[in-house]
């Protein structure tokens, strides 16, 4: 007999031959057939082994795609033993097993092939926890407490006691279900807990069951604290104890100078009819008699003043004067904020109550503040307030700027308040640096300083002035630019109206932008299309309309109506694409042969925006579609949903299609596909 091992890609039926030949005679055979059905072996998973808490799970088994069942274990099966995720509940607790049986029938015999897997559930009994103290035993005088206690939890099951506060200490163990002892780290509400635990190991809080809060009440001995010896600038202030526990009260043996706002506030207003030293008692009381009290001494003491006397700046940049109104203290805390001190004067205790300060910006108003503080260390309340610095003058000048660069500049004074003077101070342009001067002509683009002398506008102050500086007069320099005018900067854009990607000839509109500067002076502008076409317009917006396709570079020329030779031209960073009209050819026949000639259905296009393509069957049945028209073998290949070739014959299409030019396309009929 000869034998041999066969095997198939694929489970089902398969038919095999063997043919015999006489060895001289090959014409001479003979053929014999047998029908061999591979059988599947089903591919099962009776899910993981897990831990339940509880009586009851669900199943997560895994079925191979034929009949399967759980075998009876004793367990209830819910909707049955045919669901391989099948709810369960079991009778008792520990393991149980469940196993899951699946057979794959064959056809042509009575062979059957089966697969098993098993899967352990590990049940675990749900504890019930129960604190057994008195609910009315709930304080405790101290931080000591000897009366938790809590129900046996029984075999199995460990309970503890547990509590928020990692420093709680109980005796002789938190395991202990009738402690020696509890004592808390704090007075006030403390919760106490018993919780009971089942499950496998390393799992902590797997099967629990928690009993509390039970909330006890520590009460706390008072310790009376008064605070410190206080000193209070003023007659009022706040006192400052230290409450323990219970409640306080104020009182003094002063009551007739003395008086409180609240008695029983720890940090109250107090207020005193006089300066001066005065005890004051505070007393803590925290029920059932547990009383303490402490004494404080107080010193009200005066607020001194912090008015300030200024005499603004003589000039802009020079000091200003700035003093204390009570001069005799001890302490000044001054805050110039962006000021300078030049000079200070102190007096005979130290303090420095008068400064001379200047600024270095070019504001004109300073902010000032001022704390004083006398020999008990009260401070006054900070005063703010503003020096007002004199501004240079705005004179009456004219500058005359250059044209176009081509004439030069000049600077003219007039004398606003008829006690100035000005001095010509550039060594390179102009008069003699040092001369006065009232019009200065012939000078080129640039800055220059001229020197001037004005009479101080604080006209108040002028004994002071002249009596510390010598003088009423200020000195200042003036900086003046000659600027260039008639500087023409052409600037086009593209306005955001016109769709640069949808221009379609020979309706192309654009619309152009004149954002240019003309440094108002009289302009002429000349636009310059690209398409040998001109237009002279300065209008901020310009339409034109190009008739052919291409890419187009247009300019604009702007120029001084006066004086031509001053001109600026403005481009386009990139040229205007404009295409063609849109159309649309469609053969009728392809050959889709592999030869490369002609092997795709696909349209001749031009300028379109949108493009959806059908071919369809004699019975109307869709065989094919694309959106691509400009990549050629993106068309139909004449092959049909899954590789296989379309069978040759007339097909029809339908095409739709939106141009550039926004002409819509509605396109069907008739295509012949030829196999040769």
């Amino acid at each position: 007999m000869d034998t041999t091992d066969v095997s198939v890609s694929h489970n089902g039926i398969y038919e095999f031959v063997f043919r015999e030949n006489n060895a001289n005679l090959p014409m001479c055979y003979d053929t014999d057939t047998v029908m061999i059905e591979f059988v599947e072996i089903p591919v099962i998973s009776a899910g993981e082994d897990k831990d339940v808490c509880g009586n009851c799970t669900d199943l997560e088994g895994t079925s191979g795609g034929y009949n399967g069942t759980w075998l009876s274990n004793g367990s209830t099966y819910d909707p049955g033993y045919d669901d391989p995720n099948a709810h369960v509940c079991h009778p008792s607790y520990g393991d149980v097993t469940y196993t899951w049986l699946e057979s794959n029938q064959a056809t042509l015999t009575t062979l059957s092939c089966s697969s098993q897997d098993e899967v352990v559930i590990t049940y675990w009994q749900v504890p019930t926890a129960n604190i057994l103290t008195d609910d009315a035993d709930t304080t405790a005088c101290g931080l000591l407490f000897d009366r938790l206690r809590a129900e046996n939890p029984g075999s199995g099951i460990t309970g503890y006691w547990y509590t928020e506060n990692p420093s709680t200490e109980i005796y002789p163990n938190v395991f202990d279900i009738f402690p020696d002892s509890t004592i808390v780290p704090t007075y006030g509400y403390h919760d106490f807990y018993w919780i009971e635990e089942t499950g496998p190991e390393l799992q902590s809080g797997f099967c629990i069951d928690t009993a509390g809060p039970f909330t006890i009440h520590f009460i706390e001995i008072p310790i009376a604290n008064a605070g410190i010896d206080t000193l209070l600038c003023g007659l009022t202030g706040h006192l400052d104890a230290i409450p323990s526990a219970g409640t306080g009260v104020w009182t003094t043996p002063s009551a007739e100078n003395i008086a409180f706002e609240d008695i029983n506030d720890p940090n109250t207003l107090i207020s005193s009819s006089v300066y001066g030293t005065f005890i004051i008692d505070w007393t803590e009381d925290n029920t059932a008699e547990c009383t303490d009290d402490d004494e404080v001494l107080v010193t009200f003491a005066r607020i001194p003043n912090s008015e300030i006397d200024i005499i603004p700046p003589k000039c802009f940049g020079e000091p200003a004067t700035i003093a204390a109104a009570e001069d005799s203290l001890q302490q000044y805390s001054w805050n110039f904020y962006t000021g300078a001190i030049d000079s200070t004067t102190t007096n005979i205790a130290g303090g420095e109550f008068e400064n001379f300060v200047y600024w270095n910006s070019e504001d004109t108003l300073h902010r000032i503040s001022l704390i004083a503080t006398n020999s008990w260390g009260c401070q006054s309340p900070i005063t703010i307030d503003t020096i007002y610095e004199p501004a240079i003058p705005t004179f009456d000048v004219t500058l005359i700027s250059y044209t176009c660069m081509l004439n030069k500049g000049g600077i003219v004074f007039g004398d606003t308040l008829g006690s100035n003077s000005f001095f010509w101070l550039d060594t390179t342009f102009g008069p003699s640096a040092g001369t006065p001067i009232t019009t200065v002509y012939n000078i080129p683009v640039g800055e220059y300083e001229i020197a001037t002398s004005y009479l101080t506008p604080n006209t108040t102050h002028y004994a002071y002035y002249i009596a510390t500086f010598g003088t009423q007069y200020c000195l200042d320099t003036l900086l003046y630019e000659i600027e260039p005018i008639g500087m023409i900067d052409a600037i086009i854009e593209v306005s955001a109206a016109t769709d640069i990607g949808s221009l379609v000839a020979p309706e192309a509109s654009v619309i152009f932008l004149n954002n240019s500067i003309y440094d108002n002076v009289g302009k002429r502008c000349e636009w310059h299309f690209g398409d040998e076409t001109t237009e002279k317009n300065c209008d901020p917006q310009v339409e034109h309309i190009f008739t052919e396709g291409g890419c187009y570079e247009p300019y604009l020329i702007v120029m001084n109506r006066d004086l031509p030779e001053c001109r600026d031209t403005a481009f386009l960073e990139t040229c205007i694409p404009v295409d063609n009209a849109s159309e649309i050819e469609v053969p009728n026949v392809f050959s889709p042969n592999g030869d490369g000639i002609n092997d795709f259905f696909q349209v001749k296009a031009q300028t379109l925006k949108t493009f959806s393509g059908t071919i369809v069957n004699r019975w109307g049945r869709t065989v094919f579609e694309w959106e691509n028209w400009e990549n050629y073998e993106d068309g139909w290949d004449g092959k049909l949903q899954g590789g296989t070739d379309a069978s040759p014959g007339v097909y029809y299409y339908v095409i739709k299609a939106i141009g550039m030019d926004d002409i819509e396309y509605d396109l069907h009929g008739p295509l012949h596909l030829i196999r040769k």
